[in-house]
């Protein structure tokens, strides 16, 4: 045999290796056990109380607060009903960042919000734009977006925003069964508005002519360090690592689940017309999850009268590590290194954000 042969077969062999081994690692499979490797797995967590936000001062007054961010600075934002909220590192209260209208810097109504660097960036849904305020809520730009359907943010990496968007079906397929609708991710350039194709997924919907719902669910949230995506997109216990740069499944990641049964449901009514619709035989195995920097916390549809929801971690690589309840007064909002953010109800209906330490 030649050299120059031998030469090819190599490149050929070193070649094929590389393409072999892109492949498994972008199809890579964790399989995990039923329980985790955690002795004291299924416990209620032990917490201690660290701050709790009250609106007994009259500043501010919370209805439904969700979407805690913590900043680089320790300070605390808080999305309620036509607020902004803005909180120093020990809770106290700065100020409502939140301004209604139309005008440049204001917001209608509806919006979801991502902290980047010292910046806000804040997505107006009803306004179909993009605003970015300094630390100080001080107005640096806005970004229109002529975007036809409703966009889902999701996060901003460099100078890209992240979004979800559901393709909706011609209105001549709405005939009474299920369609494969597509969630297409992309990102829109904060410079210029164009506009980027990161991946398209598959979620099973049902349609009627006068009503539609979705069968599967549709999770995405942005890693901690912006460079992943973590989705569910299946009523199973699944969960997609995707790489946003490329798209690409870096990894999935399962474990072995008993399934929760779906509770009764009577149908859908549209105009006082009772539709018979689709029923599920068990509920989605995932309810959400929460990127708490080196691990990924997965609300399950385990859950307890006095325990509450059952919890599942998971560290980055994707290995099954512990799982645990979280209370069933507390409703987690974030998770933020080894703290965590609840809102608590007392039997006066008065409303608190609770910042926690995680004891075990």
């Amino acid at each position: 045999m030649s050299t120059k042969t031998k030469m090819k077969k190599s490149v050929f062999l070193v070649l094929s290796l590389l393409i072999f081994g892109s492949i498994i690692f972008a199809q890579a499979i964790i399989e995990n056990p039923e329980k985790p490797l955690s002795k004291n797995a299924g416990r209620v967590l032990e917490l201690q109380e660290v701050l709790r936000i009250t609106d007994e001062s009259g500043e501010f007054y919370f209805n439904r607060p969700s979407l805690i961010n913590v900043a680089n600075d320790g300070c605390i934002y808080i999305r309620d009903e036509d607020q902004f909220l803005k909180f120093s590192s020990q809770g106290d209260f700065i100020k409502n960042m939140f301004k209604k209208g139309q005008g440049p810097g204001e917001i209608q109504s509806s919006f979801s919000y991502g902290l980047k660097n010292d910046n806000i960036y804040i997505y107006d849904r009803m306004n179909r734009k993009t605003i970015c305020l300094d630390k100080g809520g001080i107005l640096i730009k806005e970004l229109p977006l002529k975007e036809k359907g409703m966009l889902q943010f999701i996060g901003v990496v460099d100078d890209r925003i992240i979004f979800s968007r559901l393709k909706m079906p011609p209105r001549e397929e709405m005939t009474g069964k299920f369609i494969n609708m597509e969630n297409q991710l992309i990102s829109i350039s904060l410079k210029d508005k164009t506009e980027k194709e990161i991946a398209k997924i598959l979620t099973r919907w049902w349609f009627s002519p006068n009503m539609g719902m979705s069968f599967d669910p549709f999770l995405v949230i942005l890693s901690s360090n912006g460079q992943s995506l973590y989705i569910n997109h299946t009523q199973e216990y699944m969960i997609k690592v995707l790489d946003v740069k490329t798209g690409e499944v870096i990894k999935t990641f399962k474990r072995k689940y008993k399934r929760v049964k779906e509770k009764k449901r009577t149908g859908g009514v549209r105009s006082n017309v009772r539709i018979k619709t689709p029923k599920r035989e068990f509920m989605s195995d995932i309810r959400y999850f929460f990127d708490g920097g080196e691990t990924l916390w997965v609300r399950t549809s385990t859950t307890d009268k006095t325990k509450g929801s059952l919890f599942d971690i998971f560290d980055k690589e994707g290995n099954y590590i512990d799982s645990f309840y979280l209370n069933a007064k507390r409703s987690l909002v974030t998770v933020h290194k080894d703290y965590i953010f609840v809102r608590e109800t007392d039997e006066e209906e008065m409303i608190s954000i609770v910042k926690y330490k995680i004891v075990k």
